[in-house]
């Protein structure tokens, strides 16, 4: 009797395996995911003759240089195919 069941118990829990498997969505992978939603950061760098007042709406040149390298790897990753 205890082997009937232990048998069963197998059955019933490699038949629900397998249909979870089979109706799993497919991945999506991980780079294509965030292409999707990621996108390139603005800068703003202040003209000689511009003054950054209290807005403070210009970037420095070391703030600028890190998101152009940024923006760049991305698009280098998010390469049309």
């Amino acid at each position: 009797m205890q082997s009937s069941v232990l048998k069963m118990t197998a059955m019933l829990l490699s038949a629900s395996t397998l249909s979870s498997c089979a109706s799993s969505p497919k991945p999506v992978r991980t780079t294509e995911a965030a292409c999707t939603v990621l996108k390139p950061i603005e800068y703003h760098l202040c003209a000689a003759d511009e003054l950054d007042g209290p807005s403070n709406s210009c970037d420095t040149q070391e703030t600028a240089l890190r998101i152009y390298l940024h923006n760049r790897d991305l698009a280098a990753l998010c390469a049309p195919k």
